[in-house]
């Protein structure tokens, strides 16, 4: 009976199934009869249940040499016209099969354009299976093309590039399975703030997609970037110098915002990062393997991190092969081993001094939640603000999982005394960092000391003990009093406090406390001129800004314990010269040159520091200005300075004068 039909011409309102809802159906069939049929079929609308990409608007499906008989319905030259979001074509050529006992189809499609760029289409349908192969050549990637689609991108994302490649799609009532490989070419990226941003990145890409489960599972990708550049808060990178791999095996999301990944692997020229068994809620890790191996920290850092950062590690170089493991449960780090060869870190600003400089740097650290091993760290050779020498030195540690400490005292050669370390601890360094420090400074020759300062060559040693030292965020506090030993006397440091150590501009504070120290050293020591006696003073609130005095009181005066209290021509010489009494040089020009010193009764002064100006006074008040050595004994000499305000850079500049002048010429 149909066969007697000349046309047919059907209309569907709905159809309805698992996987789409189509709507508005016509079809319209004519020349049944013929040998030559035809067929025109329209569609108003198809929406897939899980892809709305899939969505469909106005499809024209027509074909004038249509295939009829009993067992199979053929075009071998038909047309399409569709549109939806991501695929166009205004006549693309198509050709296609069914055969109605096994609803079966076939079909290929060419000419389509999916985000712009040519596109062919083949595949096979049935009740239980959909099979298609795609080919794509520079479509579009554009961030409105992509949202409207159904693929959500974070809010803010901007995005463009090209895509090509081939996609093979296998579409059960189950799942959906995806094999590509293809390219992404002058990609470009930027989130909503400009954080993270991509630009002209160039990658080829092959894998294997699948939806199954109410999830997403990225069963392999590999990619590999040769071009472009990526930049975010944590690094930069040129692809075009340096081109990475990125593999990723069995990532799976799933709706709950619950994720896994059996293996990734990051690599590039100077690094091999591999992530395995890793898994987590949101942008959070619970348990899995990180491996870091044989990453050279010399490229990491310039390639990566120093065009990123802007505040003092911005001056350091650094060098070393680091290999890293961390191992996570349940969201907590429970074991890790670190180790790292051939180090060293230097500190290498364009102006001031280096503030550290750490030759042949190892460590090896490891942790597990129930054992812990014999963990070290070495250096061969360091060097503090370029003048404080340290020497081969070794540190036993105990390594937590957020803290350091040192499990034995350590000597640390230091000039040519040492320096013990008796506590030292690192707490909270993976939240609110803080260093508690404990020692003593055994004798060291203050030549060395101040040779390295460039300061005036002193004799003798310097020793003391160093009490605990609390550091967090830049700044350190000494819990209790440095006590130095030098020129036989005490010289105790208290309240000493130092903010932004990290920083191009230090500061110090300390008030300095001397007790009993050798006038007769000291003096001999800065060739001042030689003046016996013990010297007791200090300076209170001291204020140091990047290593140079910029506030304090200094107060200095003979103690009354002192027993033989002489004085030389030179001494008073050059007193006179830093208070400016005048008479500077008048000794030698009257009866008092015939004497080498004089006795005094007591020798003093002092100097607040304010504003690069000396406030200056005596040890008493004389009648037209201050006593700076008052005499004592036969033959009686007073020193009386009278300028009370001097210029502090023109009172170092007579200091520097006294200490480079020779010994003067008594006629």
């Amino acid at each position: 009976m149909a066969m007697a039909l000349s046309s047919v011409k059907v209309s569907i309102e709905r159809i309805d199934s698992k996987t789409f809802n189509l709507e508005n159906i016509d079809i319209e069939l004519k020349g049944i009869n013929s040998a030559k049929a035809s067929i025109d079929a329209r569609l108003g609308e198809a929406n897939a249940s899980d892809y709305k990409a899939m969505d469909v608007r106005n499809l024209h499906i027509h074909c004038d040499e249509l295939l009829l008989d009993k067992t199979n319905i053929a075009c071998n030259a038909g047309t399409l016209m569709i549109s939806n979001e991501l695929l166009t074509a205004k006549q693309a050529a198509m050709n296609w099969q069914y055969i109605p006992d096994k609803n079966h189809l076939d079909f290929n499609l060419n000419n389509l354009f999916l985000l712009s760029g040519q596109t062919r289409l083949s595949g096979k349908f049935n009740d239980e299976l959909l099979s298609a192969q795609m080919v794509i050549d520079n479509a579009r990637l554009v961030t409105e093309q992509i949202s409207n689609s159904g693929v959500t991108l974070p809010e803010g994302v901007s995005l463009e590039g090209f895509l090509s490649g081939q996609f093979f799609f296998k579409r059960t009532t189950e799942d959906l399975t995806v094999n590509y490989q293809g390219r992404i070419d002058g990609l470009a990226f930027s989130d909503e703030a400009g954080s993270y941003l991509a630009d002209s990145v160039n990658a080829d890409f092959e894998g294997r997609y699948q939806y199954a489960g109410a999830g997403h599972h990225l069963e392999r990708m590999d990619l590999k970037i040769a071009s472009g550049e990526l930049l975010s808060p944590f690094f930069y990178t040129n692809l075009s110098e340096r081109p990475l791999s990125l593999y990723f095996e069995k990532f799976s999301m799933k709706e709950n915002e619950l994720w896994s990944l059996a293996k990734m692997r990051f690599q590039d020229k100077a690094h091999d990062l591999g992530l395995k068994d890793i898994s987590g809620k949101s942008a959070s890790l619970a348990n899995g393997d990180i491996v870091l191996s044989r990453a050279n920290l010399e490229e990491i850092y310039g390639y990566y991190i120093l065009p990123v950062i802007t505040n003092d590690l911005a001056q350091m170089k650094t060098s070393g092969e680091l290999n890293a493991k961390l191992s996570f449960k349940q969201g907590r780090l429970n074991h890790y081993d670190l180790s790292l060869k051939h180090g060293f870190f230097i500190h290498q600003p364009q102006s001031n001094p280096k503030k550290f400089d750490i030759q042949a740097l190892e460590f090896e650290l490891s942790n597990t939640e129930t054992e812990s091993k014999a963990n070290y760290l070495s250096f061969k050779k360091g060097t503090l603000l370029e003048t404080i020498d340290f020497g081969n030195t070794a540190f036993p540690l105990y390594t937590g999982f957020d803290s350091i400490k040192l499990t034995e005292p350590v000597t640390m050669p230091v000039f040519d005394g040492d320096l013990i370390i008796e506590e030292f601890e690192i707490a909270n360094f993976t939240s609110s960092p803080s260093v508690r420090f404990q020692g003593l400074i055994r004798p060291i020759s203050l030549s060395k000391v101040t040779e390295a300062f460039n300061w005036p060559v002193m004799t003798g040693k310097i020793s003391g003990i160093i009490p605990a030292v609390k550091y967090r965020d830049g700044n350190a506090e000494f819990a209790g009093t440095l006590l130095v030993r030098a020129f036989d006397g005490n010289i105790l440091v208290k309240n000493l406090k130092a903010s932004h150590l990290l920083s191009a501009w230090p500061v110090l504070q300390a008030d300095v406390e001397f007790r009993e120290v050798d006038l007769e050293k000291l003096t001999e020591t800065f060739e001042f001129g030689k003046i016996t006696g013990l010297l007791d003073g200090g300076f209170d609130q001291l204020q140091l800004q990047n290593w140079q005095p910029t506030q304090f009181d200094a107060h200095f005066i003979t103690s009354e314990k002192s027993s033989k209290k002489r004085i030389s021509q030179r001494a008073v010489d050059n007193i006179s010269n830093l208070g400016g009494a005048g008479v500077a040089g008048a000794l030698s020009r009257s009866f008092m040159r015939f004497f080498d010193d004089f006795g005094y009764d007591r020798i003093g002064f002092s100097c607040q520091l304010r504003d690069n100006v000396c406030n200056m006074s005596g040890v008493e008040d004389a009648e037209s200005g201050f006593y700076l050595v008052k005499g004592g004994g036969i033959p009686r000499i007073d020193v009386i300075g009278h300028n009370r305000h001097i210029d502090w850079n023109t009172l170092v500049s007579r200091l520097v004068n006294i200490a480079n002048s020779g010994s003067p010429t008594i006629q």
